[in-house]
């Protein structure tokens, strides 16, 4: 089953364009990052605060690998909320 992505955050059409020369100067498209991913990287920050800086579990703190799951958790539910 494919995760819904919630489609990309910063996505660009290419474009074409004259310079002040005359040149032609041409802009390729780009997808962007997708929203899940934009939604997961704002969460991060907030999940590793809230450990106050600890790095491991024997400091009190999470595990990378567990933030990371987190944000992405957090972020399903963003557009879950999102699209209702």
């Amino acid at each position: 089953m494919r995760k819904e992505t919630g489609g990309a955050a910063f996505a660009r059409a290419g474009s074409e364009r004259k310079s002040d020369y005359g040149d032609l100067i041409k802009s390729l498209p780009q997808d962007g990052m997708s929203l899940r991913d934009y939604f997961a990287a704002k969460f991060a920050p907030a999940i590793v605060s809230k450990w106050n800086g600890a790095h491991t579990f024997d400091e009190g703190g999470i595990s990378y690998s567990d933030c990371a799951e987190q944000a992405y958790l957090l972020a399903d539910a963003m557009l879950v909320a999102r699209n209702k």
